[in-house]
């Protein structure tokens, strides 16, 4: 008899440990995990927001773009493919208005000399901000550029896209109000 409160009693520990276990992998993980989740950019999900600097000084939210469609193109002037794309890009953007939607350019890891000197000499006018530190482009899971975000007027991802899209045509069937 003794030995049956022995055993009952090395059992308390170990139920204790499965009963704690447990709870943290219905209760916790999936609260950190899911939090995790929406930090990054993904098709279908709800486009994480930032806050960068325009090539004028002014801080510029995603958040407060939300209410109509917003095109985010990831890019840098010493990347061919962008320099492929830009004219279509550029033309694009001078739809906006018109189309109703929002474009945001967002430079990854260059000088404000640079950009401007670039959109210069070629004569565009697109939206620039600064992503001075890669965050942004961390953020959005970019694995190279051009890579070009498209979010709905909700703010949910709608595309991807990596590479080039040199036709106007491109970017604009690919919005979704």
């Amino acid at each position: 008899m003794v030995k049956r409160r022995k055993d009952r009693a090395s059992k308390i520990p170990l139920l204790l440990t499965v009963t704690i276990v447990f709870i943290i992998a219905i209760v916790v993980l999936p609260k950190v995990y899911g939090e995790a989740a929406v930090k990054y950019a993904a098709i279908g999900k709800p486009a994480p927001n930032f806050t960068l600097t325009s090539l004028d000084g002014k801080k510029v939210s995603l958040n407060e773009l939300k209410g109509r469609p917003i095109i985010l193109n990831f890019w840098a002037t010493w990347c061919p493919p962008c320099k492929l794309e830009m004219p279509a890009l550029d033309k694009v953007y001078g739809k906006s208005s018109e189309k109703g939607f929002t474009m945001l350019t967002i430079n990854q890891q260059e000088d404000v000399g640079t950009i401007q000197k670039f959109l210069k000499e070629n004569g565009y006018s697109l939206p620039v901000v600064l992503d001075s530190s890669g965050e942004v482009g961390e953020l959005y899971q970019v694995q190279g550029i051009p890579t070009t975000v498209f979010i709905d007027s909700k703010g949910v991802i709608t595309d991807i896209h990596t590479g080039t899209m040199p036709v106007e045509d491109l970017f604009l069937s690919k919005i979704k109000y």
